[in-house]
């Protein structure tokens, strides 16, 4: 259930996520959960863990300046991570989807379509048309996620960075039709 205020209290067991509240807050920076992310499901992102948690502090400050970040909360700890950021090298009316992620403990339980929302949301009122991101072949439930929410395949495919025996395909979302 999606709530309008974050829950500060609660079971800190991650099965009781289930059957909390989520919420969905706005932040700069959660350096934790990124690294739980990459920890969690490394097969699904361009870089690495021992890459990420191997940073100072200063890049940590550099990456979450650079990004729009939005993190789902239930009972007070941080169970989803999305960022939005614009490319330079991309059209102007273009904005990318990185970082997303949802701990397995609340996977299914509305987390992910409220952070997809919120990215899309920011993108829209940043004038973006198109919204991208990239997938890793390893990541079907991703997959099937974004394209339910929208985003088709555009063809092009590419090496995920951090697994040269991977690849990854480019989805794009058409925001002037998503609602």
């Amino acid at each position: 259930m999606w709530g309008t205020a974050e829950s500060r209290s609660g079971p800190r067991d991650r099965r009781a996520y289930a059957a909390g509240e989520i919420v969905l807050r706005a932040r700069r920076s959660e350096r934790s959960v990124r690294l739980e992310a990459l920890r969690e499901a490394p097969y699904a992102f361009s870089s690495t863990y021992a890459s990420e948690s191997a940073r100072g502090d200063q890049w940590w400050r550099d990456r979450t300046r650079a990004r729009a970040w939005f993190l789902a909360w239930c009972h007070g700890l941080p169970v989803g991570i999305i960022a939005g950021e614009a490319d330079p090298s991309s059209p102007a009316h273009e904005r990318h989807v990185v970082s997303m992620w949802v701990d397995p403990q609340v996977r299914g339980a509305g987390a992910a379509d409220a952070l997809m929302a919120a990215v899309g949301d920011w993108a829209r009122r940043q004038g973006a048309r198109t919204l991208t991101l990239w997938v890793a072949d390893g990541s079907p439930r991703a997959r099937a996620f974004y394209q339910r929410t929208g985003f088709r395949d555009t063809g092009v495919r590419q090496p995920l960075s951090s697994n040269s025996d991977a690849a990854e395909a480019e989805l794009s979302l058409d925001l002037t039709r998503a609602e």
